[in-house]
This record gives structure tokens, C-alpha cells and sequence, in this order.
């Protein structure tokens, strides 16, 4: 069987992010074909039990290649002397794949997230330097890190994008192949890369979602899940003080429920959860996503980002939980339309407006909505990805 090699800057499994769902799903659809061993570009040794999940969902090895992030004012002056971009901007142990890893021949090389990419272009060389053909190498860095930044607020985030946008096509150079996860990801890269094949894989969502038992009779019990860094903290706090606590007012057997890491007890977020009526949090890993969504409703997402895939609105639709979102809550998302498979609200006075109405639509046309959900979901479905 021919062999391929995944790097990584994160253990795939248990895909638990939207770094992870991708590369475990990748690993799940080339383990069909190849034999995949995975390189771990690790700043710290993982436990036992991470190796074991990892090393038993393969056919290949798994390595650790140890590296060492560069400071941060190192990483500034790299970027602003165009010299290699943040992300790129670290030391790998070499040494780790001198063994006889790389001397034999290799079908593939993937690379994920663009993190990934440093060490990868030399893991490329080397193969090619013990006398071998190049392996088809690929890219699968999810967003365009031009757009991420472009849309930063400060002045030093649109300066550090135009950067980045120079880095990101150095970076990039000595692909073969690059997955983004829309199509806006997609044309940013190929108008500064030419010369490169640009494929839009979405990301997907794992089969328990498909298989979760839903209850029809309820409309009251809301969701919301992310993993709160940065602007997801923003969202949380505008959704509760301009939404949540003006609805629940009216609306007293309402719920909601809070779920993922980075509240702590101090934080402003914390306190205002705790002020708020029937607002509760948890953030316990959930190895089952389908078995946490299967106990709420209505699913909330006030994204407001125009780039970028959200995983957690896949998942919802998938569970036949009705998606209540502004439209970039659905980027990239095919067929979405609002009160066929979802509800689409633009504001804070529309989101009320759309709460309220939920109130007013009987059991069944609910019902429909999240049938049709779980239908347009079909999309997400990794099994069906002819990627490799």
C-alpha cells in the first residue's frame, strides 16, 4: 500500500476544533486508500492516552517532531522584513526524521493548518533529496490568513494583512494543491497565486450527528457553543445584553445554555452570565457532540464574520437542530434559506423579531424546518468527499 504523510500541529483525534475536524476526517478518507503516518509538531510532549487515540487510528507512525516558537518580537520583525509570516516562524528538531522516515518513497504529503507548512517544504526536500519523486503535496489551510487579518478593526492589523499576503504566497510556494473552505478563501488565494490548483473542501461534520434521536415538542431550550477566544467572547456578550435578557423578560420558560472553554470566574463574560435570567455554563469536553445538541432547540449563531466556515452551525443542522444565525453563520453553506431550513436574522432588532416569531409557528412547521435542516446537511457529510 502506498504511504502518505499528514503534518500536523495539533494530535487529530479526538477532533475536538475546527483545526482538528478537518485533519482527523482527512486522515479517516486517506486511511481508505494509504498507509498514513502523521508527523505531531509539538511545543510540549502529549500524554499517553493522546499518543495511544493517535497511534491506534492509523495504519502508519507517528512522530513527534518538537519544535520551539520564536518570541514575539522575533515573529514581528520576521513579518515586517517579509522575512517568513507568524505562523511560519519557529525551530523543528530535524534530527527526529533523519531515522529512515523519509528514505522511501511517499505518494503524499499533507500539510494542516498552514502552521504546518514550514516544516513540510523541508520534509518535501528531504524526500526528494534521498533520490525519490517529489509526493503530491497539499495544503489544507482552511482560511486565508490575508482575510483573517484584513478584517481586523486596528491599523496594525491591515498593515500586518498586506504582509501577510506576501508571506502567505511564500509560504505557498511549493504546493502542489491548496484546500481553503470557501470560496472567498479561494479567490483571494488563486488572484495572488496564478499558477496553483485551489479547491474549496468544506469542512464536515462526523456521523453521530446524522443519528441523533430528536424531540419535536419542545421550542424554548436555546444553544450556544464556541470555543471563546477572541471575537466569540464579543458575540456571546452583545447576543445576552441586546437579545437574550430583553426576550427572557417576556419569555420566562425560555433557557439558554452556554457551552465551551475560555469563560473564567473574573471575567466580565463570567459575571454577566451569572447576572442574566436562566442562563447557564458548562465547558466539560464533549466527546459526542450529537449527545450534547440532542437535549436543546434552537441553536444560536450571531457570527457576523464574512470569511471562514462555522463547524458548529454544520453540526446543529446536522442534529435537526433549527439554526437561528445571521447569514455569515452559513458561509459556505449551499441551499440555505431562511424558514425552509433555518432562520436568517440581520440585527439585534431582527433577532428579537425572529425570537418572537419563533413563538408563533406551530410544532410542525418547526418540525419541517429542522427536517429540511438535517436534509441540506447532507453537504457536510465527510464520507461523501471525493477529495483524494
Amino acid at each position: 500500500m502506498s504511504e502518505v504523510i499528514v503534518v500536523v500541529d495539533q494530535l487529530p483525534f479526538p477532533s475536538r476544533n475546527g483545526i482538528t475536524i478537518p485533519s482527523s476526517n482527512y486522515i479517516r478518507l486517506l486511511e481508505l486508500k494509504y498507509s498514513v503516518s502523521i508527523v505531531y509538531l509539538c511545543s510540549e510532549y502529549p500524554s499517553d492516552v493522546d499518543l495511544e487515540n493517535n497511534k491506534k487510528s492509523i495504519s502508519g507512525r507517528l512522530l513527534l517532531c518538537k519544535i520551539k516558537k520564536d518570541s514575539y518580537l522575533r515573529r514581528l520583525v520576521n513579518e515586517f522584513t517579509l522575512r517568513k509570516a507568524s505562523y511560519s516562524s519557529y525551530y523543528f528538531d530535524k534530527s527526529l526524521l533523519d531515522d529512515g522516515f523519509l528514505n522511501k518513497p511517499y505518494s503524499m504529503v499533507l500539510a494542516t493548518p498552514v502552521s504546518a507548512l514550514e516544516a513540510s517544504d523541508f520534509i518535501v526536500k528531504k524526500i526528494e533529496e534521498n533520490g525519490f519523486n517529489k509526493p503530491k503535496y497539499i495544503a489544507a489551510i482552511n482560511d486565508s490568513y490575508e482575510l483573517v487579518l484584513g478584517r481586523g478593526r486596528n491599523f496594525f492589523s491591515k498593515i500586518r494583512s498586506k504582509l501577510i499576503s506576501k508571506l502567505e504566497v511564500k509560504s505557498l510556494q511549493n504546493v502542489d494543491e491548496i484546500f481553503v473552505q470557501s470560496n472567498l478563501d479561494k479567490v483571494s488565494i488563486e488572484s495572488r497565486l496564478k499558477n496553483k490548483q485551489v479547491t474549496i473542501v468544506t469542512n464536515g461534520v462526523d456521523d453521530s450527528c446524522y443519528n441523533t434521536s430528536r424531540r419535536f415538542d419542545m421550542r424554548n431550550r436555546f444553544l450556544f457553543v464556541a470555543n471563546f477566544t477572541g471575537f466569540y467572547k464579543e458575540r456571546l456578550a452583545w447576543f445576552i445584553e441586546n437579545v437574550w435578557n430583553p426576550y427572557v423578560n417576556s419569555n420566562t420558560e425560555a433557557t439558554l445554555h452556554i457551552h465551551g472553554k475560555g469563560i473564567n470566574p473574573g471575567d466580565s463574560l463570567y459575571s454577566l452570565i451569572k447576572a442574566s435570567k436562566n442562563v447557564t455554563y458548562s465547558n466539560d469536553f464533549v466527546d459526542n457532540v450529537a449527545e450534547l445538541y440532542r437535549g436543546f432547540d434552537v441553536f444560536v449563531a450571531p457570527i457576523f464574520k464574512d470569511y471562514g466556515f462555522i463547524n458548529k452551525v454544520a453540526e446543529a443542522l446536522a442534529c435537526g437542530l433549527l439554526v437561528l444565525g445571521d447569514k455569515t453563520a452559513f458561509n459556505s453553506m449551499e441551499n440555505i434559506i431562511s424558514y425552509k431550513n433555518c432562520i436568517i436574522a440581520e440585527d439585534r432588532e431582527d433577532f428579537l423579531k425572529q425570537l418572537e416569531a419563533l413563538n408563533q409557528l406551530s410544532l410542525e412547521h418547526i418540525n419541517t424546518i429542522r427536517n429540511e435542516a438535517v436534509d441540506v446537511s447532507a453537504q457536510f457529510n465527510w464520507k461523501e468527499k471525493a477529495i483524494f
